[in-house]
Protein backbone atom coordinates (compact mmCIF):
# COMPACT_ATOMS: atom_id res chain seq x y z
CA UNK A 1 0.00 0.00 0.00
CA UNK A 2 1.58 3.44 -1.10
CA UNK A 3 1.52 6.18 1.84
CA UNK A 4 -1.02 8.41 -0.26
CA UNK A 5 -3.13 5.37 -0.47
CA UNK A 6 -2.64 5.27 3.43
CA UNK A 7 -3.14 8.79 3.99
CA UNK A 8 -6.74 8.42 2.24
CA UNK A 9 -7.74 5.38 4.12
CA UNK A 10 -6.71 7.41 7.75
CA UNK A 11 -8.80 10.69 7.06
CA UNK A 12 -11.54 8.30 5.35
CA UNK A 13 -11.43 6.08 8.37
CA UNK A 14 -11.22 9.89 10.56
CA UNK A 15 -14.36 10.85 8.72
CA UNK A 16 -16.03 7.85 8.96
CA UNK A 17 -15.59 7.57 12.93
CA UNK A 18 -16.41 11.58 13.24
CA UNK A 19 -19.68 10.89 11.31
CA UNK A 20 -20.74 7.84 13.45
CA UNK A 21 -19.40 9.35 16.39
CA UNK A 22 -21.48 12.88 16.10
CA UNK A 23 -25.18 10.63 14.94
CA UNK A 24 -24.58 8.39 18.11
CA UNK A 25 -24.69 11.44 20.26
CA UNK A 26 -27.33 13.37 18.99
CA UNK A 27 -29.34 10.28 18.93
CA UNK A 28 -28.65 9.34 22.49
CA UNK A 29 -29.25 13.18 23.39
CA UNK A 30 -32.95 12.88 23.00
CA UNK A 31 -35.70 12.14 25.28
CA UNK A 32 -37.20 9.26 23.58
CA UNK A 33 -33.76 7.32 23.80
CA UNK A 34 -34.17 7.39 27.64
CA UNK A 35 -37.19 5.40 27.57
CA UNK A 36 -35.51 2.55 25.46
CA UNK A 37 -34.00 1.31 29.17
CA UNK A 38 -37.41 -0.34 30.87
CA UNK A 39 -35.76 0.44 33.88
CA UNK A 40 -36.07 4.48 32.52
CA UNK A 41 -39.28 4.68 31.50
CA UNK A 42 -41.29 4.99 34.35
CA UNK A 43 -38.89 7.98 34.63
CA UNK A 44 -39.65 8.79 31.17
CA UNK A 45 -43.64 8.68 31.19
CA UNK A 46 -43.68 10.95 34.33
CA UNK A 47 -41.01 13.32 32.24
CA UNK A 48 -43.55 13.85 29.79
CA UNK A 49 -46.50 14.41 32.30
CA UNK A 50 -44.39 17.40 34.04
CA UNK A 51 -44.42 21.06 33.31
CA UNK A 52 -40.89 20.09 31.92
CA UNK A 53 -42.09 18.19 29.17
CA UNK A 54 -40.55 20.48 26.95
CA UNK A 55 -37.23 20.35 27.93
CA UNK A 56 -34.81 18.39 26.77
CA UNK A 57 -33.43 15.58 29.60
CA UNK A 58 -29.74 16.90 28.87
CA UNK A 59 -30.56 19.98 29.26
CA UNK A 60 -31.40 19.10 33.47
CA UNK A 61 -29.34 15.79 32.96
CA UNK A 62 -25.98 17.55 31.90
CA UNK A 63 -23.70 20.49 32.17
CA UNK A 64 -23.46 22.70 29.40
CA UNK A 65 -20.43 23.28 26.59
CA UNK A 66 -18.59 20.33 25.11
CA UNK A 67 -17.08 19.46 28.21
CA UNK A 68 -20.25 18.57 30.23
CA UNK A 69 -21.41 17.23 27.09
CA UNK A 70 -18.26 14.53 26.85
CA UNK A 71 -18.85 13.61 30.78
CA UNK A 72 -22.69 13.02 30.50
CA UNK A 73 -21.61 10.92 27.58
CA UNK A 74 -19.48 8.38 29.51
CA UNK A 75 -21.44 8.23 32.91
CA UNK A 76 -24.08 6.81 30.20
CA UNK A 77 -21.87 4.10 28.69
CA UNK A 78 -21.24 3.35 32.48
CA UNK A 79 -25.11 3.25 33.04
CA UNK A 80 -25.57 1.27 29.11
CA UNK A 81 -23.15 -1.68 31.03
CA UNK A 82 -25.03 -1.37 34.05
CA UNK A 83 -27.91 -1.95 31.98
CA UNK A 84 -26.73 -4.48 30.08
CA UNK A 85 -24.72 -6.99 33.11
CA UNK A 86 -28.06 -5.80 35.98
CA UNK A 87 -26.11 -3.83 38.28
CA UNK A 88 -27.63 -0.63 38.08
CA UNK A 89 -29.09 0.33 41.56
CA UNK A 90 -32.37 0.01 42.86
CA UNK A 91 -34.26 2.11 43.22
CA UNK A 92 -32.93 4.54 40.49
CA UNK A 93 -32.19 8.02 42.34
CA UNK A 94 -29.84 10.98 41.41
CA UNK A 95 -28.26 12.95 43.68
CA UNK A 96 -29.48 16.28 43.17
CA UNK A 97 -29.40 18.60 46.31
CA UNK A 98 -25.89 19.90 44.92
CA UNK A 99 -24.92 23.28 44.07
CA UNK A 100 -24.05 21.72 40.71
CA UNK A 101 -27.10 20.33 39.96
CA UNK A 102 -29.24 23.89 41.56
CA UNK A 103 -26.83 25.48 38.74
CA UNK A 104 -28.65 23.66 36.04
CA UNK A 105 -31.91 25.06 37.05
CA UNK A 106 -30.91 28.58 37.49
CA UNK A 107 -29.93 28.20 33.72
CA UNK A 108 -33.72 28.40 33.07
CA UNK A 109 -34.48 30.24 36.15
CA UNK A 110 -32.09 32.28 36.66
CA UNK A 111 -34.75 34.94 37.94
CA UNK A 112 -36.10 33.12 40.70
CA UNK A 113 -34.44 35.48 43.46
CA UNK A 114 -35.40 38.94 41.70
CA UNK A 115 -39.50 38.17 41.64
CA UNK A 116 -42.00 40.39 43.20
CA UNK A 117 -42.15 38.51 46.43
CA UNK A 118 -39.37 36.18 46.30
CA UNK A 119 -38.05 38.21 49.95
CA UNK A 120 -41.40 36.60 51.30
CA UNK A 121 -41.39 33.01 49.68
CA UNK A 122 -38.97 29.98 49.90
CA UNK A 123 -36.46 31.76 46.93
CA UNK A 124 -35.05 33.96 49.73
CA UNK A 125 -31.80 35.42 50.30
CA UNK A 126 -31.68 33.83 53.65
CA UNK A 127 -32.38 30.02 51.85
CA UNK A 128 -29.81 31.11 49.65
CA UNK A 129 -27.35 32.25 52.04
CA UNK A 130 -28.00 29.05 54.12
CA UNK A 131 -26.60 27.23 50.57
CA UNK A 132 -30.19 25.42 50.14
CA UNK A 133 -30.38 23.43 47.07
CA UNK A 134 -33.25 23.44 44.20
CA UNK A 135 -33.98 19.90 44.94
CA UNK A 136 -34.38 20.59 48.54
CA UNK A 137 -37.67 21.76 48.04
CA UNK A 138 -38.22 20.61 44.33
CA UNK A 139 -36.61 16.69 44.28
CA UNK A 140 -40.23 15.31 43.20
CA UNK A 141 -40.76 18.14 40.04
CA UNK A 142 -39.96 16.32 36.86
CA UNK A 143 -40.11 12.66 37.70
CA UNK A 144 -42.23 12.28 40.22
CA UNK A 145 -46.77 12.06 38.38
CA UNK A 146 -48.18 12.33 41.56
CA UNK A 147 -46.26 15.99 42.06
CA UNK A 148 -44.91 16.82 38.57
CA UNK A 149 -47.58 19.41 37.62
CA UNK A 150 -47.83 21.45 40.72
CA UNK A 151 -45.51 23.50 43.04
CA UNK A 152 -44.08 21.94 46.19
CA UNK A 153 -46.27 21.73 48.84
CA UNK A 154 -46.08 24.17 51.77
CA UNK A 155 -45.47 21.02 54.50
CA UNK A 156 -41.80 20.79 52.87
CA UNK A 157 -41.25 23.82 55.22
CA UNK A 158 -42.09 22.22 57.78
CA UNK A 159 -39.36 20.09 57.88
CA UNK A 160 -36.88 22.74 59.13
CA UNK A 161 -39.22 25.16 60.04
CA UNK A 162 -41.79 23.26 62.12
CA UNK A 163 -44.98 25.10 60.69
CA UNK A 164 -46.04 26.17 57.16
CA UNK A 165 -45.90 29.97 58.61
CA UNK A 166 -42.92 31.88 56.13
CA UNK A 167 -42.34 34.28 58.97
CA UNK A 168 -42.21 31.49 61.69
CA UNK A 169 -39.17 29.71 62.67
Amino acid sequence: MTRKRLLQLVIVSGLALIVVAASSIEYTSKPSFCQTCHEMRPMYEAWQTSSHRNVNCLRCHSDPGVQGLVRTKVKGLGEVYKHFTNTYERPITITADTEEFSARCLRCHQDIFERPGANLGPHNPAHRQMGMQCARCHQPLVHDPEQNTRPPSREICVGCHGTTDPGKK
